[in-house]
């Protein structure tokens, strides 16, 4: 339980006061069940009680405390009006309330409304070796008891439970893994956190491969190199065993790839065996020995399909046999997986790909099912122009490289210049330009149909959706960055390598209608391996001698182009060098700058004010030599990549997932979820919170910056005299002193680094606040909570999320 203490004390004339002149009034209310409230230590009232009046001449404050009872937590309590509900659960919360915490309020109020305190449990099994009932997700009380079964199919044990807390629950049988055949009882307290647990019932894990068609004559390979150990260490042994049919010579049992000779057009059904000593699994598959894929459909399929009359209309099966699939015998049951197992019709179901054309339709589990043998790199239909020697357009021109295509194209729009474009004209960048090769991306090109390069696939995919490989990405389309010295280190590939090797920042190509993304091959010196470019730590900021801390050549790489151009140094250089502050272009900190505000040295802190890290910070720390946070060891690729490529999508160098309208769904980077337990634990709903917390902050500096006549645009050089022109004429350059200027690039710094109140949540806080203490009225008074709620331009709610998160008790952060 976590108890905080909220003390508002303002020392008013109350004190010289005649005590008549101090009378005041208390109404108290406990709106709900689940709870009481306390007036000092007078007797505690619950929801029976109805509304209590009383009236004090007391000149001190006295303490409400409001208590949840047990499993119930605080949903709002309202002080004289103001609803609150805090953001993480509260049993127990005291306030002080008196004519000394509220001088101009001789009537006061508090009100308290209590809910059951739930939390979401999820249990669920890693494998298909037993079940677990109940099973899903389940919101229950807090510290109430649930008990949950896990039983083993025939032949198997529990062998473990993932996920479950460091106590608070039983088990029994008390020891895993159980007995075989033994289910396991667990009897869990619920707990104030969301908790998964998963149970897991097989050691290993058998996968004989799919199942096959062939010729006879063929030489077929079995394929059990899918299988797996989950548990019990070791090495995986082979058992091969033929089932059904007739008998054929293996060239060898006790191996993961055995071959044979198909010889009789036969059914020839088998069974893989795997082991590594303490668990072993076993799975099955067939090979069907046909005279043509035509004669293997029809006797599997389509008799079926013929005598009840589905897809017949359709022409499913004339389709087929006149397509490329069936040259390859590819059957239906590689795409309706388990039509041929006992789970038929399988997943994908009619209508997902076009009968005639086989362009894929809809949706198949998280994305298109076709891409299960078709890697597609590309979102739209493009034609295109041959770059180079370029061996893949050799091989995959006038072939369909993509299977939602719907004409002669070869790769798609991503790899080539979007001005090649059929259905979109304008111009985008690209993957593949005259100064890229395929190999920069992929392992091998010597045999494109044979080198579907599936090891980098998941890698590339992830990459596509990042703002590295994004195609229509301002990092790579606002300039044509080739040209511009000082720009090509971060904005091209070729520049960045040119800049990792030799520090290279010159331009190095002639303006042209191409423009590239940071390929694999950027921070890569080896594909096949990963290996990565040799990075030392720079001076990232012009006027400034400050180098970066080393965090390792991982985060190195990324450090180099996050940490900004300029810091708040730069405006006091000009400070320095009696620059007039009335005729002066805007200094600003360029987009990204993440890695400056980790390591608070970039914003422009005012003088006098402490920009310390507060003692739990530890984002700092993350990646540098395996720090240890919460049990948790966050390994040696330092905080960049320690928290962005953390999860198991890591190359989308995402921390967390978004809903379609941008919402903050889930956490998914293993760090943040090790580090962020217990009180600092860490969601999707309260990430979701403190962004937009964040946004308000923003929009009330923008507000206060408006108050001064400076407006801000998102186009450079981003303030100007007025709203809605963005000329360049209109530009202001009468920033009147360093201060004003400096709380403006704070802004700028901040609009533009969208992640700063995750990276470094107090020093942003800070830079917000000390901007509109200081553009206010010129001073550091503690004013920003007075001058946000006069604010025009933000509505109640923006006003409530910005008041408490820049002053949280009532004071800087």
């Amino acid at each position: 339980m976590r108890k905080i203490r909220i003390r508002l004390l303002l020392l008013v004339a109350c004190l010289v006061l005649p005590v008549v002149a101090c009378a005041w009034s208390l109404n108290t209310w406990v709106r709900s069940g689940g709870g009481s409230l306390q007036v000092r230590t007078d007797t505690p009232q619950t929801s029976v009680n109805g509304s209590v009046f009383k009236n004090y001449t007391s000149q001190q404050n006295f303490p409400i405390t409001l208590s949840a009872s047990p499993g119930y937590k605080i949903s709002t309590y309202t002080v004289n009006g103001a609803v609150t509900t805090p953001e993480s659960p509260v049993a127990s919360l005291t306030y002080q309330m008196g004519l000394l915490a509220f001088p101009d309020k001789p009537s006061q109020s508090i009100y308290v409304n209590f809910v059951l305190w739930t939390t979401s449990i999820t249990a669920n099994t890693g494998d298909t070796g037993g079940s677990v009932s109940p099973s899903g997700t389940l919101s229950l009380q807090l510290g109430t008891n649930k008990s949950y079964t896990f039983t083993p199919s025939a032949g198997n044990q529990v062998i473990a439970i993932n996920g479950l807390p460091a106590s608070g629950y039983t088990l029994s049988p008390a020891t895993l893994p159980a007995s075989l055949n033994t289910p396991v009882t667990l009897t869990l307290t619920i707990p104030e956190n969301p908790l998964t647990m998963t149970g897991y019932f097989l050691g290993v894990i058998a996968n004989a491969g799919p199942t096959q068609t062939t010729l006879p004559g063929s030489s077929v390979t079995l394929d059990g190199s899918g299988s797996s150990i989950k548990y019990g260490g070791g090495n995986l042994t082979y058992a091969w065993v033929q089932t059904g049919g007739p008998a054929v010579t293996l060239s060898a049992a006790n191996v993961a790839k055995p071959t044979f000779t198909a010889s009789a057009i036969a059914t020839h059904n088998f069974q893989l065996t795997v082991s590594n000593g303490t668990y072993s699994n076993s799975a099955n598959t067939y090979v069907a020995v046909a005279s043509s894929a035509s004669a293997a459909a029809r006797a599997s399929c389509m008799v079926c399909h013929q005598a009840s009359g589905v897809g017949i209309t359709s022409n499913v099966f004339g389709n087929w046999s006149s397509s490329s699939h069936k040259n390859l015998f590819v059957m239906c049951a590689n795409c309706h997986v388990g039509a041929d197992t006992g789970g038929h019709p399988g997943p994908l179901g009619s209508g997902a790909v076009n009968e005639t054309t086989f362009t894929y339709n809809s949706p198949y589990g998280s994305g298109n099912f076709c891409f299960t043998c078709h890697h597609k790199g590309n979102n739209l239909h493009y034609n295109t122009e041959v770059q180079l020697a370029n061996i893949c357009v050799a091989c995959h021109n006038p072939n369909v490289h993509d299977p939602d295509a719907t004409m002669s194209i070869a790769l798609g729009a991503s790899h080539f210049n979007g001005y090649t474009s059929t259905f979109n004209p304008n111009y985008r960048a690209a993957y593949v330009t005259p100064n890229t090769e395929c190999a920069n991306c992929h392992i091998t090109t010597a045999n494109i149909p044979n080198a579907s390069d599936p090891a980098l696939s998941a890698q590339r995919l992830d990459w596509a959706v990042s703002g590295h490989g994004n195609t229509n990405g301002q990092s790579w389309l606002a300039y044509d960055f080739k040209t511009l010295s000082g720009c090509v280190q971060c904005h091209t590939t070729a520049g960045f390598i040119a800049y990792s090797t030799a520090k290279v920042t010159s331009a190095w190509g002639t303006a042209s209608v191409t423009r590239d993304v940071l390929s694999c091959i950027g921070c890569h010196t080896d594909i096949s391996s990963g290996a990565l470019r040799t990075n030392h730590p720079v001076q990232p900021y012009a006027d400034d001698t400050y180098t970066n801390p080393n965090v390792g050549n991982t985060s190195n790489l990324c450090v180099k182009c996050h940490s900004g151009r300029q810091s708040g140094r730069s405006i006091r250089a000009k400070v320095a060098a009696s620059a007039d502050f009335t005729n002066m272009a805007f200094i600003g900190s360029h987009s990204a700058a993440a890695a400056g505000i980790l390591f608070k040295s970039i914003g422009y802190e005012f003088t006098g004010r402490d920009y310390s890290n507060k003692w739990h910070f530890k984002h700092d720390k993350v990646g540098i030599n395996n720090y240890t946070a919460y049990n948790y060891d966050t390994g040696s690729n330092g905080p960049c990549a320690g928290c962005h490529m953390s999860s198991a999508n890591k190359h989308t160098f995402s921390p967390l997932t978004r809903d379609a309208g941008g919402v903050v769904t889930a956490i998914i980077s293993t760090s943040c979820a090790g580090c962020h337990t217990g009180p600092a634990y860490l969601d999707g709903s309260r990430m979701n919170s403190r962004e937009t917390k964040f946004a308000a902050t923003l929009l009330a500096l923008q507000k206060v910056l408006e108050a001064k006549n400076i407006y801000y645009a998102d186009v450079s050089p981003y303030f100007f005299k007025s709203s809605g022109n963005s000329e360049p004429g209109n530009a202001i350059t009468n920033w009147g002193n360093a201060d004003t200027m400096g709380a403006a690039f704070n802004f700028n710094l901040l609009r533009h680094e969208p992640g700063a109140y995750a990276h470094n949540m107090i020093y942003t806080k800070r830079l917000i606040h000390d901007s509109i203490d200081f553009l206010d009225n010129g001073a550091f008074d503690n004013s920003v909570s007075i001058t946000i709620n006069s604010l025009s331009g933000l509505d109640a709610t923006q006003k409530t999320l910005a008041t408490g998160y820049l002053t949280p008790s009532g004071t800087r952060p």
